[in-house]
């Protein structure tokens, strides 16, 4: 009796200390792929049943790897498995699954009920295991990326996020190959009026898996002249064509700028979408700042703005004052040099602040190393004036 005992302690040691579940396949599949697994059970004394589920797949057999116990139940349901073993001793078994035809995360799991005393004392425990399957590729985002690609723009940007499992992507335009990889840039003249775009991910074992669709629609160039209109007696003002839809500077051709008052001067950027204009040494003079070009489609524009000199901006006033930056391109560290004492502003082409640095002098350097390639335009104001430059950023 004693010995009994002690034997029955030497198997309820070992039920803790052994996994009577392990669960052995591909990881990755194909999908419509037959797959076989196996779900080894350790050879346990009394093994009540076998409980196996499948997620993403079907059933297709369940076969013993040991021996055949003919009173074993074995019941298939779609995909999902049970082994009555009928209080016999465990086995090992082999279960046949197949995929499903969709491509995405899918799970074979396998739990053993079993009681750790010898022959049926205890309480029953579980032991369970499971793999992760990838069944071709993972879940696959949509395309990110604006539908309208503006004439006035020189192309949009898109994007994939990563899919899992994908080893290369493709994109088309109209069933056309337009290019490979996560991303992609398309223009005004690609798509004609309109277009549908679609990025497809593949895997080299199991060929194409999952596509997304984008539909584009080609609009004329929306312009705007964007920058301060008022301006202290013979100041500086730079103004940016931009194209509405896209937020991005127009992308045209002969690009042309005029003033219809003489006395005002275009000292800076004829031809570009940037432009620098000097104010008469008078007040309430005006003048129109008219824009004419040619978009990426075609099209001829016309915009136009109306300027001032004003007493509101009597402050900003071009003086002797030396004030530049360089070197100009740069990539990095820029040095301001000027004769004055006053706070310097990086903007954007639209205006917007990007950073500020106050009480700077001659001498004082700052980085641009952050900012990507563009022209930035600097605001310099001291006690008396306010003066512009524009520095290009480059990083090419």
């Amino acid at each position: 009796m004693l010995a009994f005992f002690a034997f029955m302690g030497l198997q309820n040691h070992q039920a803790q200390a052994f996994n009577y579940c392990v669960v052995r396949g591909a990881s990755n599949v194909c999908p419509n792929d037959v797959v076989d697994y196996e779900v080894l059970t350790g050879g346990i004394f009394v093994n009540h049943f076998v409980q196996i589920n499948v997620s993403g797949g079907s059933i297709i057999e369940v076969v013993s790897l040991t021996y055949t116990n003919p009173d074993f139940i074995i019941t298939i349901n779609g995909s999902s498995a049970t082994v009555d073993t009928k209080g016999a001793r465990a086995e090992d078994f082999r279960v046949r699954v197949r995929w499903n035809n969709t491509p995405d995360r899918g799970r074979f799991y396998a739990a053993v009920r079993y009681n750790p005393g010898f022959p049926t004392f205890g309480t029953p425990q579980w032991n369970s295991d499971e793999i992760g399957v990838l069944n071709g590729l993972g879940a696959m985002a949509g395309i990110q990326g604006s539908a309208t690609v503006s004439c006035a723009a020189s192309g949009n940007v898109y994007s994939i996020d990563a899919v899992e499992g994908a080893t290369q992507y493709k994109w088309f335009i109209n069933n056309v190959l337009h290019g490979t990889g996560q991303s992609c840039v398309v223009t005004p003249t690609q798509i004609g009026n309109s277009a549908t775009l679609r990025v497809t991910a593949y895997n080299d074992n199991c060929g194409a898996g999952k596509t997304q669709y984008l539909s584009l629609q080609k609009t004329a160039a929306q312009v705007s002249i964007e920058g301060e209109r008022g301006f202290g007696l013979n100041a500086m003002r730079y103004f940016t064509a931009y194209d509405m839809a896209s937020g991005q500077q127009v992308n045209a051709t002969e690009l042309n700028w005029s003033l219809s008052n003489s006395d005002w001067t275009i000292i800076d950027g004829q031809g570009s979408a940037i432009i620098g204009i000097q104010a008469p040494n008078s007040m309430n003079s005006m003048t129109a700042l008219t824009l004419t070009g040619r978009d990426a489609c075609g099209r001829t524009f016309i915009r136009n703005v109306g300027l001032i000199t004003s007493g509101d901006y009597a402050a900003e006033r071009v003086t002797t004052t030396a004030f530049s930056v360089y070197p100009n391109p740069t990539a990095d560290i820029a040095t301001l040099q000027t004769s004055q004492t006053g706070t310097l502003y990086i903007t954007n082409q639209m205006g917007e602040v990007l950073q500020q640095f106050d009480n700077v002098s001659n001498g004082f350097q700052f980085s641009v190393a952050k900012y990507p390639t563009d022209t930035y335009l600097l605001r310099f104001v001291t006690k008396t004036t306010v003066e512009h430059f524009r520095l290009a950023v480059n990083h090419n």
